[in-house]
């Protein structure tokens, strides 16, 4: 499924894993199609699949972290 995915203003498009493909316990390995590089600071995250709003969250980095949302 296709998300859109708006951080600061600016928008991103990415694909969730399909669920047929997911089990309980897989490691999903980051790729481009479902992962988005930050500056440390913060952000204001939203995350929407068509009209449903998934997720808003301000989210602090700091250097050299990674912070995985899930959904």
């Amino acid at each position: 499924y296709q998300i859109e995915v708006e951080i600061d203003g600016n928008f991103y498009y990415t694909e969730t894993v399909k669920a047929k493909a997911y089990k309980p316990g897989m490691d999903i390995k980051p790729t481009s199609e479902n992962t988005i590089r930050l500056a440390p600071g913060i952000h204001f995250v939203t995350v929407r699949e068509g009209k449903t709003l998934l997720y808003r969250q301000k989210v602090f980095l700091s250097s050299g972290e990674k912070k995985i949302i899930r959904l």
